[in-house]
């Protein structure tokens, strides 16, 4: 997981934006009707919530290049997830949980 280094809010593409490549890990999120759903999957840990769970923003990559941005480009899309997990909860359950919404 990374940690913010300031406490000051972002925006997730703020966040995403300094999330260097190596980070990403290659996952199935769950089983989709042509197969498994593989994406790349990173994280990026935020402060606790009052109550003690961990809270986290789960980055999605698709591996391909399938949408296009505002200047015609294609790119990969990514999406969001904001997270709440009992401390401890590892990259490789939160992709699970969040295919499962």
């Amino acid at each position: 997981m990374r940690a913010l280094a300031s406490g000051r809010p972002q925006k997730a593409r703020q966040l995403w934006a300094r999330v260097p490549e190596a980070m990403m890990e290659r996952r199935s999120c769950a089983d989709g009707a042509k197969g498994p759903r593989t994406y790349d999957f990173t994280n990026v840990h935020l402060a606790a919530t009052p109550h003690g769970l961990a809270r986290t923003l789960l980055i999605r990559c698709s591996t391909v290049l399938n949408k296009r941005n505002k200047k015609g480009e294609l790119v990969r899309e990514v999406a969001y997830f904001l997270c709440h997990h009992t401390p401890g909860t590892t990259l490789a359950e939160l992709p699970i949980a969040a295919g499962q919404r």
